[in-house]
């Protein structure tokens, strides 16, 4: 795709904008080590560079690509931190470019369209969620291209679109993949014409796919990817759901408690306020802005349903930048409306969207000082440079001196297993994860088949240690708790691992507010490592 000078010096703008907000909401070190998140892409990444491949040698929940990426960001960094903050930043700067580029497609006016974008600004997910923005934009990009004029080439670009969504994470290939079908229907003409051109563009989608499909078919994986890419993801989709937030009557409804429900309830609505203006004002645009705006509708409604299954802050913002491309189109199409209609509409839209930039303002932290830019070019050193930067702070961070005791307890070709979930640990001690999972959680491996599995695979692998919380429960849930999701597992832990010590640290912040009391680790050691390394352990630990 050739950007012309009209085209490529927007794109700049846009781009530069979005690189300055970024340096400025990139996580601190210390907000880095509580957000479990990066530590997840980076202890794949590790793994990858080990010789091991997701869901041929480990499995998890998000796709393969989600690892492949921050792999890449790993080796050409040099294993830096830095590696995977860059490719955070490149991915959020090209998918909010290229929502930039789709707004200013709606023919809403060039300035409202960057007035949506800014505020669009103010609800930007966790930089580590790139690909929840990038897969679903450029896909809609793609899409809305393919509309105004269709060709072979055009369907390659929407299907390598949907290869990536669903190479990056299932659900989003899921979506997207319908998507990318509606606008190969839209394009066509007669519903035989519109189902053949539905199973070539499948048949795109899956050649796009195929250097990572075919690895996993020629290790006998394939069956594991799709399994996991549908038993697993809607059993953590079930497992760690969250119920729609709901209005605390009791309170003011502008306090801080009803912020949420507000926001929720703005994004919701919204879909079914914009469908109807659509079909108002259908006869009065041309039969590609139609398509397009049908098209935008389809993606905002399903972003929406996928994050509805854990609805908080996090997974709404993720979902939401179709909906900014809506809001483009409902605020194009209101200018087709005549009299008092138009005001009132108008009046509404305009009180919800001052609302939508005090609220998003409000879940934001402030932008970061200058001795928090400072603390940043930390993670341009290596990893034993960051642990040291963290350790001369006045309040180093707890993790900071269990890394250290665990490569004073393992050797660097032992394997470790922390559970439920800190693999940030992994990525920071420079030690491979055992079981074949990285992490234990509502819904995720949950069953005697995925636990027997698991088990196995610690018999196999030499895993002498490992950090269990037993008391932490998602979400301060006491039935998430690792011994009654995983029941075989916990005994199989407590049969074979022995507790040497008791540690009690700090619980990572909660996005949503919650407050949890400090968590109990146990450090165990296998049993049959005999009481010499049982002394040395201690000895590292104490």
């Amino acid at each position: 795709m050739k950007l012309k000078p009209g085209v490529l010096i927007p794109c700049l703008a846009y781009g530069s904008c979005m690189l300055v907000w970024l340096a400025l909401r990139l996580p601190t070190p210390i907000q880095f080590l509580e957000d479990q998140g990066l530590g997840h892409q980076l202890a794949g990444a590790v793994q990858i560079l080990a010789g091991e491949h997701p869901f041929i040698d480990f499995r998890c929940s998000y796709g393969p690509l989600v690892f492949y990426a921050s792999a890449l960001g790993q080796l050409l960094s040099g294993g830096r931190i830095a590696g995977e903050m860059l490719l955070n930043v490149a991915g959020c700067v090209v998918a909010y470019t290229c929502l930039a580029r789709v707004m200013a497609r709606t023919g809403v006016g060039r300035w409202p369209a960057f007035g949506l974008w800014l505020i669009a600004l103010t609800v930007v997910p966790a930089p580590w969620k790139y690909y929840a923005v990038l897969g679903p934009v450029v896909t809609l990009l793609c899409g809305w291209r393919y509309l105004e004029r269709p060709s072979r080439g055009r369907m390659a670009a929407l299907a390598a679109a949907v290869a990536m969504s669903g190479l990056f994470r299932q659900d989003f290939g899921a979506i997207t993949f319908l998507v990318g079908a509606v606008a190969v229907a839209l394009a066509a003409s007669g519903a035989q014409r519109r189902l053949g051109q539905i199973v070539v563009f499948a048949g795109w989608v899956l050649l796009m796919a195929s250097p990572y499909l075919l690895l996993a078919l020629s290790r006998g994986a394939l069956f594991t990817y799709v399994e996991d890419a549908v038993r697993v993801s809607l059993g953590k989709a079930v497992g760690l759901s969250k119920p729609f937030p709901a209005f605390d009557w009791v309170l003011p409804l502008w306090s801080g408690a009803n912020r949420l429900p507000w926001l929720f309830s703005f994004f919701f609505l919204q879909p079914l306020f914009a469908a109807g203006l659509l079909w108002a004002t259908r006869t009065r645009v041309s039969p590609a802005e139609r398509s397009g705006a049908w098209l935008t509708l389809s993606l905002a409604v399903l972003a929406l349903a996928q994050a509805s299954h854990r609805s908080d802050y996090e997974h709404l913002m993720q979902a939401i930048p179709a909906s900014f491309v809506l809001l483009c189109l409902t605020l194009q199409r209101l200018s087709l409306t005549r009299g008092a209609l138009r005001a009132v509409l108008a009046g509404w839209l305009g009180l919800a969207l001052l609302a939508l930039v005090v609220l998003g303002t409000l879940f934001q932290s402030p932008p970061h000082s200058a001795r928090s830019l400072r603390a940043k070019l930390s993670y341009f050193g290596s990893v034993d440079e960051f642990l040291d930067d963290i350790s001369a702070m006045k309040r180093p961070h707890w993790s900071v001196g269990v890394v250290q005791r665990i490569r004073c307890a393992t050797r660097a070709d032992e394997r470790i297993l922390v559970l439920p979930f800190d693999p940030s640990l992994y990525y920071l001690s420079g030690r491979l994860f055992g079981a074949g999972q990285m992490m234990t959680a509502p819904g995720y491996y949950v069953g005697a088949d995925f636990e027997a599995r698991a088990i196995a695979n610690l018999e196999q692998q030499d895993v002498p240690l490992m950090i269990v919380s037993p008391d932490y429960a998602f979400d301060g849930r006491p039935e998430s708790r690792l011994s009654a999701t995983h029941p075989k597992l916990w005994a199989y832990i407590d049969q074979h691992y022995g507790t040497l010590v008791s540690m009690t640290t700090p619980t990572p912040a909660q996005a949503d507010g919650l407050t949890l009391p400090p968590s109990r680790r146990n450090v165990s050691l296998k049993r049959s490592e005999g009481p010499e390394r049982a002394a040395q352990v201690r000895a590292c630990f104490n």
